[in-house]
């Protein structure tokens, strides 16, 4: 197998171990003389084949700055590829841990300033007859067709919310480095022959073309990358290859006829290395809108792989010079024309060469040549591969005793934490400012992202981060559908607004006058009022002193509490619980929840203050017992007095203990099914527990579960050292606690 043929069959390895980022400043342009010397920080032992690899910059560099560029206003669209959407990762797409990562992937991607998001998708992913025959080889295996593209779609919505378009690019799964065997499933098809074969995989390709275009409607869709790489990756035929340019001009000529009416635009292409046949024969079908290309190396042994990059532009508009020109994937792969035909050289070992920091100025003036060749033959779209060195590099030094696959995880995990921190390489600098010098609108951050919803602070100035904002224009700025008021545009990366009133967690749009905007999906939160719906318990002694627990919504940790006018202490937080001490009082009041921000919840509930409280029981263990009875039950609550009466239901409980204020032990009497718990006063008051008893017919564990509605049990303790407990009963005599301390530690 030579390096070339290593090469093509890589690609997607290259997009599955790609990892996030972010960016900032500028580069010198393309056509400006160079630094005297790219390669000045390589070590000694790299510095010849770093000077090889400026050599190919430089000749290509006189080539492209020799070309005229038509319109100097003009931009192509600058792409990323979401690497953690890729298809390749088969199952590991679907979990919602990877969800987040494509989340957060997509937010920095966006920060970038890109125009556009490229998605790898990969037959047979879509093909429901692939997952029927994994299925059938693996009963546990239970994934569908529809599954991943739901996980699609909700990609395709994360992009188009933030404003971004879509360049799907569909080819065959990489069984070598896939999370997904095709092997098999492939085996089966070349089972039918070699003619039905073909036939099988020109029908269910093809039907997986027009779901991508009917469910995700893409703005751009490359129905074909790499003919030759697809066919390696099915493997042959009865000896002969999957298909041949011809036969893959009819598969693309074959899929667009199954296609309804619609607006996205069509492609198909090849890599540079590829025979310029496909070029040509694509270039002729006018059901296409555009030709695309992968550009990778830099040359080989019998001609440069980045003059293709012109030239092949050249080809496709002298064949229809309404055809558009788009570059799919490119980088700047550190191998020289010798080593692409070198057998013997593992192209992991290549790659891994990609993350040392020397090689970051010749990246820098590749990305700037792509950028040139790119206006000067008004590419549509351009997209670089390796995003992760937009992030980091590796010190040679350091890296260099790695193994290849070792080094190059050690550089996407540089990458992610660089990414988090902000940091950016240079290469992501150039990248970002060619992206931002198309004058694209850019809207990073709010400070702050939330504020009250209702009161006096809700109407709050917000600064809002990005770039090319245009200082005095009448720039709107929009919180969800509500236009914001008090804009001003401070400078190009700087905006104040004040805050409209609105509700919930809105999408925030700058947009300018001239038609360009700026999209950041849930970008700002509007905090509700707290809002008081219980209070427990009710009643209390007038010394204060006891706990109550308050429900409601939207609590805030630095929220208050308040008694009519006297202020609780709050010993737990949680947005729906607050555990409080009550303050000392005398009548009834009521309770409100009160935050920073200057919003109150409303003064709907209310709480009495008596000399004589009734009791109430908030906690029980265990809460589930056989129905024969006979199980002691510990009771914790408050306002429990000597003599005390227990009844479940409507049966009393036996060998009752009140041992302080707050816990009682009881026996409880045989019942079924789901009982109150009631407790009376020798006074005449009672209470009911907040959560009903159970009786189980079944065998039943005990203390496995309790009677815990406000979830207080985890940080109960049981009393020891008690005065004067009542005797059983309630007859007031001395009781044998002696007894049952022990059970109460267990």
């Amino acid at each position: 197998m030579t390096f070339t043929w290593s090469f093509r069959f890589l690609l997607p390895l290259l997009a599955l171990a790609a990892a996030l980022w972010q960016i900032n400043t500028a580069q010198a342009a393309a056509c400006t003389p160079p630094p005297a010397d790219l390669c000045a920080a390589a070590p000694a032992t790299q510095s010849d084949q770093c000077r090889t690899l400026a050599g190919y910059l430089a000749d290509f560099r006189q080539e492209v700055c020799r070309v005229e560029i038509p319109d100097p206003a003009y931009t192509p669209g600058y792409a990323a590829t979401l690497a953690r959407a890729n298809g390749n990762l088969g199952p590991a797409l679907l979990p919602s841990w990877n969800a987040a990562n494509v989340a957060t992937e997509l937010e920095h991607l966006a920060q970038l300033g890109v125009d556009v998001i490229r998605l790898d998708i990969v037959y047979p992913l879509l093909t429901p007859s692939f997952h029927a025959f994994e299925a059938g080889r693996d009963s546990s295996y239970t994934t569908t067709a529809e599954d991943y593209l739901a996980f699609y779609r909700s990609v395709v919505g994360m992009i188009r919310a933030r404003g971004l378009q879509v360049h799907i690019e569909h080819s065959n799964i990489f069984g070598t480095i896939s999370m997904l065997n095709p092997t098999p499933y492939y085996a089966s098809l070349k089972a039918l022959g070699v003619d039905e074969a073909r036939q099988r995989y020109r029908q269910e390709r093809a039907a997986e073309a027009r779901l991508l275009l009917t469910e995700l409607a893409p703005d751009y869709l490359t129905l074909l990358t790499e003919p030759d790489t697809d066919n390696a990756n099915f493997g042959r035929v009865d000896g002969a290859v999957l298909y041949t340019p011809a036969q893959w001009q009819d598969y693309v000529t074959y899929a667009i006829s199954r296609f309804p009416a619609h607006t996205t635009r069509l492609g198909a292409g090849a890599g540079t290395w590829d025979s310029d046949e496909y070029i040509r024969r694509f270039a002729a079908l006018p059901t296409l809108d555009y030709v695309d290309m992968h550009v990778y190396p830099a040359r080989g042994p019998m001609r440069s792989y980045l003059s293709s990059v012109l030239t092949w532009a050249d080809l496709v508009r002298s064949i229809d010079p309404s055809k558009q020109v788009t570059i799919g994937e490119a980088w700047l792969y550190k191998v020289d024309a010798a080593e692409v035909v070198n057998s013997s050289l593992r192209y992991t070992e290549i790659m891994a060469r990609d993350v040392y920091s020397f090689w970051e100025p010749l990246d820098i003036a590749f990305l700037e040549l792509l950028d040139q060749a790119a206006r000067a033959k008004q590419f549509a779209v351009i997209t670089p591969f390796w995003n992760r060195y937009f992030y980091a590099y590796l010190d040679y030094t350091t890296a260099s005793t790695l193994a290849p696959l070792a080094r190059m995880s050690a550089a996407d995990m540089t990458a992610f934490a660089n990414m988090q921190s902000g940091t950016l390489t240079g290469t992501g600098r150039a990248y970002q400012e060619m992206a931002l010098a198309a004058k694209r609108m850019l809207l990073n951050a709010l400070e702050p992202s939330h504020g009250p919803q209702t009161g006096p602070a809700a109407a709050q100035m917000v600064t809002l981060r990005g770039a090319n904002f245009i200082p005095g224009s009448a720039i709107r700025v929009l919180f969800g559908e509500t236009p914001a008021t008090g804009v001003e545009v401070v400078d190009t990366a700087t905006i104040r607004a004040i805050t409209p009133a609105g509700s919930g967690t809105v999408t925030v749009t700058v947009a300018a006058p001239d038609g360009r905007s700026a999209v950041k999906p849930a970008a700002y939160s509007y905090d509700p009022p707290p809002s008081v719906t219980g209070v427990i318990p009710a009643e209390g002694g007038e010394a204060g002193g006891n706990e109550v627990w308050i429900s409601g919504t939207a609590f805030r940790s630095d929220a208050r509490v308040f008694f009519g006018s006297v202020e609780a202490t709050i010993r737990s937080f949680s947005p729906t619980m607050l555990r409080v001490i009550a303050p000392p009082g005398s009548t009834e009041v009521a309770v409100k929840v009160s935050h920073p921000d200057g919003q109150d919840g409303p003064w709907a509930q209310r709480y009495r203050y008596s000399a004589n409280p009734a009791p109430v029981i908030l906690y029980f263990s265990p809460g589930v017992i056989p129905v024969d009875g006979g199980s002691q039950v510990y009771l914790y609550g408050q306002n429990l007095l000597p003599r005390a009466q227990v009844y479940f239901g409507a049966a009393p409980a036996t060998n009752v203990f009140v041992l302080n204020a707050n816990w009682i032990v009881a026996t409880a009497p045989a019942g079924r099914g789901s009982v109150p718990i009631r407790i009376v006063n020798a006074d005449g008051k009672q209470g009911e527990a907040l959560a009903p008893f159970v009786y189980s017919a079944g065998d039943v564990m005990p203390n496995t579960s309790a009677g815990d509605p406000l979830g207080i049990g985890p940080g109960l303790e049981l009393p020891d050292g008690l005065e004067e407990p009542d005797g059983p009963e309630g007859s007031g005599g001395p009781n044998a606690l002696h007894i049952y301390l022990p059970l109460l530690a267990q």
